[in-house]
């Protein structure tokens, strides 16, 4: 994995009316939402690093546990479908933190998504037990996930074909069979409105130089039909 986006102590106390407030938080704040913007354009990989307050070695001014101060600015959150987030209690955030397990754990899930496929080719998992909609929530999720590892350089999967070709076979089934103009909203409103148009705008901008147009906008259209205001997708 060559390039990583790393946002690290984007957090509340560090804004005017909490603990900590810096100068020119605002304008910092709007520069860098333009950075996660630029990198998800350019299917770079963003890490959200959080500092939490070990209040076990003493009193700890902010970032304290279970505090708002301590929270990610949601303008930022709201960029993301699922963030990967890194907590740490150090300065350095690869002190006693996962950082490095998580930017190796992006291949990982990509390889066990393709064993899922060999077995399945819809990656819609045969759990009758739990709904539907959440089990096409996951297909989504992991060509997702094949997005990122698809565009990430050096990685071993980076423009690997395969992965194009089960993400483009998923999204067509999945409109085919579950999400499209004629599907009847049921079980939980939230994903046909927000969380399926919220994962397909991320999955469209990773393989868009790939996808057949025709795919795209009837894709599109889907998730304007169920969302028609586009400012409930976060900017994203």
């Amino acid at each position: 994995m060559k390039q990583v986006l790393l946002i690290i102590d984007l957090q509340n106390d560090y804004f005017p009316g909490y603990k900590f407030p810096l100068w020119n938080t605002t304008d910092v704040l709007h520069r860098i939402l333009l950075l996660i913007d630029h990198a998800k354009q350019k299917n770079i990989p963003v890490v959200l690093i959080q500092h939490v307050a070990d209040v076990s070695l003493g009193f700890a001014p902010f970032f304290v546990p279970d505090t708002e101060g301590v929270e990610i600015k949601k303008e930022v959150l709201d960029k993301f479908t699922n963030p990967i987030i890194v907590q740490k209690a150090y300065a350095d955030g690869f002190v006693k933190t996962d950082l490095t397990e998580t930017l190796k754990k992006l291949e990982q899930e990509c390889e066990d998504i393709l064993k899922q496929y060999k077995e399945n080719k819809t990656l819609i998992e045969e759990n009758e037990k739990r709904v539907l909609v959440e089990r096409v929530r996951d297909s989504y999720k992991k060509i997702l996930t094949l997005g990122v590892a698809y565009n990430t350089e050096n990685s071993v999967y980076y423009k690997d074909e395969l992965l194009f070709v089960i993400a483009h076979e998923v999204l067509q089934n999945n409109y085919e069979n579950y999400y499209n103009l004629e599907s009847i909203e049921h079980t939980n409103w939230w994903q046909w409105e927000i969380g399926y148009p919220l994962l397909l705008n991320d999955i469209l901008i990773l393989f868009l130089e790939r996808l057949e147009k025709d795919l795209i906008d009837k894709i599109i259209d889907v998730t304007r039909y169920f969302l028609p205001d586009e400012r409930y997708l976060g900017n994203n």
